[in-house]
């Protein structure tokens, strides 16, 4: 199957009911650069835009002004795309994402791109100004992630971002981290700069993941390319000096002209 987003698409207002989870979405889908606006979600288990995507494609869209809640018994993953399993995701943009748990259940992996994510792919994806916030009273098993909550051995993010994040946790034992929560798998060419609360840390978490032969690393200024990020490049300079210069952040982050 395969899907075309030709506009953009405004839900505010509207309350969004995602597939079940026990129907995975295997299809392929191109956002074409659009914008979906408002999405809503609450009262479930697995509060998404979609639960369960397998062997799916998942491309070049624009997320914006995003609410999910959970507070329904369950198996609680939570994130756009709350379980991913051999799926890949690129050109994503999330800005403006709240996502609240107050779900009693103990076991859980929340994050603003995906849940959980199992042998999957995630590439190129900026997410900014998110808050995710768990009420949880349960002192055991939790992931929450500025970008996916938790990752297994097989997946891979690279060259995502995720900037402005505040994250909460109102028990110990909940592993909290700025881009991945829980991490099983591969990160490289990544950053992410987040606040986090909760009782075992408190923090102000500046990350950056991995690094390659043309770029020393992500960071984040307000005074640098508008506030969004950017990289940093190592030029050599007459064969042997070299200085440290600031390059345009790649895409997606100047293709969607935010």
């Amino acid at each position: 199957m395969y899907f075309s987003i030709e506009a953009d698409i405004d839900l505010s207002g509207k309350v969004w009911y995602s597939s079940s989870d026990m129907l995975a979405f295997a299809g392929n889908i191109n956002g074409n650069n659009h914008i979906i606006k408002g999405l809503t979600c609450f009262g479930d288990d697995r509060p998404s835009f979609m639960k369960f995507v397998r062997g799916a494609t998942i491309k070049n869209i624009y997320f914006k002004d995003i609410f999910f809640q959970t507070y329904q018994d369950g198996e609680d993953f939570a994130g756009l795309f709350a379980y991913t399993y051999n799926t890949e995701i690129s050109n994503i943009v999330v800005d403006n994402i709240t996502i609240q748990d107050d779900d009693g259940i103990p076991d859980f992996a929340i994050g603003t791109i995906a849940g959980k994510a199992e042998s999957s792919t995630i590439t190129n994806c900026l997410v900014k100004n998110a808050k995710i916030i768990s009420t949880t009273t349960s002192s055991t098993n939790g992931y929450i992630g500025g970008l996916i909550g938790q990752t297994t051995s097989g997946t891979s993010v690279t060259n995502c971002c995720a900037i402005n994040v505040i994250l909460t946790a109102m028990t110990s034992g909940k592993t909290l981290n700025s881009l991945v929560g829980g991490s099983a798998g591969t990160i490289t060419g990544s950053y992410a700069d987040a606040v986090i609360y909760s009782p075992s840390k408190s923090s102000v978490d500046k990350m950056i993941y991995g690094s390659s032969s043309n770029f020393g690393s992500w960071m984040y200024s307000p005074n640098l390319n508008g506030g969004y990020p950017v990289q940093k490049v190592f030029l050599t300079i007459g064969g042997s000096s070299s200085q440290t210069s600031f390059s345009p952040s790649l895409q997606p982050f100047g293709e969607f002209g935010i």
